[in-house]
């Protein structure tokens, strides 16, 4: 009974450091799991945010020629309804070509804010969105704001691609001859949609 009540008292230390030692395993596997975990997710914020950075000055510098007094090719769209209209028969004295993707939220978003900013016809008369693609929300919201005879469709983007256009949504605003007189690459506030068109 001593003996092994002995035995005991002496395998205790060693049953210690192997506790000690699993102990320190597990806190420096937790410690470099933690360190990797931040110093990974801030290098993939990096990254992420320097990639973006090149996607958007070759966005920027795709509509570089898009300035006033550019004239923009009259090419033939699709309106709502399936109809082939010329931009050229579209436009007034003044319009605002606003150039949206279905499935872009800020388009759609965009879109609604025209919707509940503008009250008067005159502004909204003098506002088309030429769209690439369909979806359910964007359906919802033409009928929602009459938008419908506003919207007309350039389904591969071509008009979009010719223009360098790969930002959603986009502004130009063109004059009876689609001269441009002013181009938006920021969200539309509500003074400069009222000052251009009105």
């Amino acid at each position: 009974m001593s003996y092994t009540h002995g035995s005991n008292r002496k395998t205790e230390p060693k049953s210690r450091r192997r506790l000690y030692a699993v102990l320190a395993v597990i806190l420096a596997v937790t410690v470099t799991y933690v360190v990797g975990a931040y110093v990974g997710d801030r290098y993939y914020h990096y990254r992420s945010s320097r990639a973006m950075n090149r996607v958007h000055a070759k966005a920027m510098a795709d509509v570089e020629h898009l300035r006033p007094g550019f004239v923009l090719p009259d090419r033939q769209l699709d309106s709502y309804d399936g109809d082939p209209v010329m931009l050229s028969e579209l436009v007034g004295t003044r319009a605002m070509l606003i150039f949206i993707m279905a499935g872009c939220r800020a388009s759609l978003d965009e879109m609604t804010w025209l919707g509940e900013t503008l009250s008067d016809t005159t502004s909204a008369a003098n506002i088309l969105f030429i769209c690439a693609g369909q979806s359910e929300t964007l359906t919802e919201i033409l009928y929602r704001y009459d938008f419908t005879s506003a919207l007309f469709y350039d389904q591969e983007r071509d008009f979009s691609k010719e223009l360098g256009i790969s930002m959603y949504p986009f502004h130009i605003v063109v004059d009876s001859n689609l001269v441009i007189i002013a181009v938006i690459h920021n969200r539309l506030q509500e003074e400069d949609v009222r000052a251009l068109l009105l």
